[in-house]
């Protein structure tokens, strides 16, 4: 005992203690339980003075909220997702309203026809009535001189000029005499010309070789004018657009061409203009050559599907006068491109021949030719 009123246990391990007699107990101060007072009893069941636990009280009210924690920093951005499939395609929007009608424009046009006959000399002089007044521009002149041989020799040819403002145009119409006595033929040509300001345009004709008389003009010859483009102020380049009045397409034979099969229709190579929509006129000339026998021979203008005759010309073909110079003229109105072409047939005799030129000056004696008016 170290003071008095109190005891000190010795600390002891609980083997080292004895066990007490029957209702006795030994208390020590148990090192196996931190010193904590225990006892043995006389069973040597070794009692701590700690009694099991109370039962738990009830829940306390909670506290207050505590402050909010500052905010913690950023994380890294996720990588970017896959894209979308694109969306379907909203509706056509409504149509615009349509613009202005832009202005017309028509080409000039002029025509004569002949007002008398006239007998050629080796002097050009005026196919009566067959003159025009063109204002300033560009056109295309067609002249068609309706000429009769008087005297049918090869050492003489006529003639058909055009003369513009005084000035006699290189390219001319001809037809030789050859054995065509009494017999009265067309000789047609065309020129492009272009006016600064208005002028006087005008046929005219003579012969070479033989005398004078030996051919006639008469009452079919006619000139006719259509305006390839006006003058005026230039102005801006503008877009495009169709072919204008006064445009026109030409197609000839380049050689001559054999009729191998009489009484056949055969198309003249070469011989074919594609036409855009618009009014033209389509000019034809051909120059056939009989062959072994008399014939009767025709040429017409069609479409390239052959679906009507738009325009023939026949002619009789003998030993006197073997060849024939026939042209056809076709107005249309072309709703949209369409081709057109010549064919020929040679009705009776033998096989003939269609000629590229006379012979003599070389310029085109086959060809077609449409000429837009509108």
């Amino acid at each position: 005992m170290a003071t008095a009123g109190y005891f000190q246990l010795p600390p002891k391990a609980d083997a080292s203690i004895d066990t007490p007699p029957t209702n006795y107990v030994n208390l020590y101060a148990g090192s196996d339980h931190s010193n904590a007072p225990v006892y043995k009893d006389s069973g040597g069941t070794v009692h701590t003075f700690t009694g099991s636990a109370g039962a738990t009280g009830p829940t306390g009210p909670t506290g207050p909220t505590g402050a909010t924690g500052p905010t913690g920093v950023t994380g890294v951005t996720g990588p970017a997702g896959t894209t979308g499939v694109t969306g379907a395609t909203g509706p056509t929007g409504p149509t615009g309203p349509t613009g202005a009608t832009g202005p017309s424009q028509t080409g000039n046009s002029a025509l004569a026809a002949s007002s008398g006959d006239v007998t050629s000399t080796s002097s050009l002089q005026d196919v009566t009535g067959c003159t025009v007044s063109l204002a300033a521009g560009t056109y295309i002149v067609t002249g068609i001189f309706d000429v009769l041989v008087n005297n049918a020799l090869n050492d003489r040819t006529f003639e058909g000029h055009l003369d513009v403002g005084g000035s006699d145009q290189t390219t001319i119409a001809t037809i030789v005499a050859g054995t065509f006595a009494n017999d009265r033929w067309e000789a047609t040509q065309q020129w492009r010309i272009t006016l600064g300001s208005t002028t006087t345009v005008k046929l005219r004709c003579k012969h070479t070789g033989g005398t004078n008389g030996d051919f006639t003009v008469k009452g079919g010859a006619t000139i006719s004018a259509a305006q390839a483009s006006a003058a005026g102020a230039t102005g801006p380049t503008g877009p495009t657009g169709p072919a204008g009045s006064g445009s026109y397409v030409t197609a000839n034979l380049a050689s001559d061409q054999t009729i191998a099969n009489a009484s056949t229709v055969t198309d003249i190579t070469g011989c074919s203009i594609s036409l855009v929509a618009g009014t033209y006129v389509i000019v034809a000339n051909v120059l056939m050559q009989r062959g072994s026998t008399d014939s009767v021979v025709s040429f017409d203008i069609t479409d390239n599907a052959e679906s009507a005759s738009f325009a023939s010309a026949p002619s009789n073909i003998t030993t006197a006068n073997p060849r024939a110079a026939v042209s056809a003229h076709y107005p249309v109105v072309v709703g949209s491109t369409t081709t057109y072409k010549l064919r020929c047939i040679f009705l009776s005799g033998t096989t003939g021949v269609v000629k590229a030129n006379d012979g003599l000056f070389g310029g085109p004696s086959t060809r077609i030719t449409g000429i837009r008016v509108a």
